[in-house]
């Protein structure tokens, strides 16, 4: 009790968002019973490991107030599926991916059917290179060759519009 108006400006500076009243208070309380299960006589420095708490409990409310932002975004998000209400952007969005990724496959083939293969068993199957070579019956430097290739296209697909 003695340290209550300094453990409530430390709790304060401490809350992001600047807690005010009540969340303070509840804090307050909170350590008033978690000091009540310790044993004093087994702290070298009371007023340290009583501040130690305070900060803990800071934390533990800060992340629980983070979780509980989560979780009602989550829900939003949720909620407008089951409402319908993003049913028609999303569809929107998804016609949009796959036409783009329609886009740049044609991209990619057009470096050559060997380089398109390459690069798919490189970058999205994760083949190494030096397997990539000894499958396809060509020397490491021709798999590094056709991977700038294809590289090159994907670059040139991204920075500009297509004109297909």
């Amino acid at each position: 009790m003695d340290n209550r108006s300094r453990l409530m400006m430390f709790m304060r500076a401490r809350c992001r968002g600047g807690s005010v009243g009540t969340e303070v208070d509840d804090m307050m309380q909170e350590l008033w019973l978690r000091c009540q299960t310790v044993d004093v006589r087994a702290i070298g420095d009371p007023k340290s490991y009583l501040f130690r708490m305070a900060h803990n409990l800071v934390i533990d409310r800060v992340r629980q107030l983070e979780r509980g932002r989560h979780y009602e975004s989550d829900w939003a998000y949720v909620k407008d599926r089951l409402d319908g209400s993003a049913d028609a952007a999303l569809a929107e969005r998804s016609l949009i991916a796959r036409d783009r990724l329609r886009h740049l496959d044609a991209r990619l083939n057009s470096v050559g059917e060997r380089a398109a293969l390459i690069y798919r068993q490189y970058r999205i199957e994760g083949v190494p290179q030096a397997q990539i070579a000894a499958d396809l019956g060509v020397s490491l430097s021709t798999v590094e060759k056709d991977l700038r290739k294809a590289y090159e296209a994907v670059l040139a697909f991204r920075e500009g519009p297509d004109e297909e």
